[in-house]
């Protein structure tokens, strides 16, 4: 990332601002919150209009860029419409670049029960890192 090349972002809602670049900043845009908020209020008009502006300004930003935050290597990187189809297909886990999302949502869930799920779940060898069997970290 550039921050380890030395230059200092200057952070707005929606972007980090560069010396040399700008950076569209898509998990957790504000531009999106916005519109979800006029969704919420029942304002479907402008909740539509300010989505636009989101999308409009993503389809701009990632006309010729890599916008896929997945780190593994598959044929289907970037191609969100086919990835999306064969994880609703499958079912049984979504893609990658959802997973920090739902498990957001989930850590909310799990305070209800102080997180003893965790004494309850393993995660699958082949997502695990470790030779060690109960080494159970994450790859990432």
């Amino acid at each position: 990332m550039r921050e380890s090349a030395g230059l200092l972002p200057k952070t707005f809602p929606h972007t980090m601002e560069y010396q040399e670049e700008t950076i569209m900043i898509i998990d957790g845009n504000e531009i999106e919150k916005a519109a979800m908020k006029e969704f919420h209020r029942g304002n479907r008009k402008e909740g539509l209009r300010i989505q636009e502006e989101f999308a409009s300004a993503f389809r701009e930003e990632y006309k010729e860029k890599d916008h896929c935050p997945c780190k593994k290597a598959c044929r289907y990187h970037g191609n969100c419409k086919e990835c999306v189809a064969i994880h609703r297909a499958h079912q049984e886990h979504v893609p990658n670049c959802l997973r920090p999302m739902l498990n957001q949502k989930i850590r909310l869930l799990s305070e209800l029960t102080e997180h003893t799920i965790a004494n309850e779940v393993e995660a699958p060898e082949e997502v695990t890192v470790g030779s060690c069997k109960g080494d159970n970290r994450l790859l990432i």
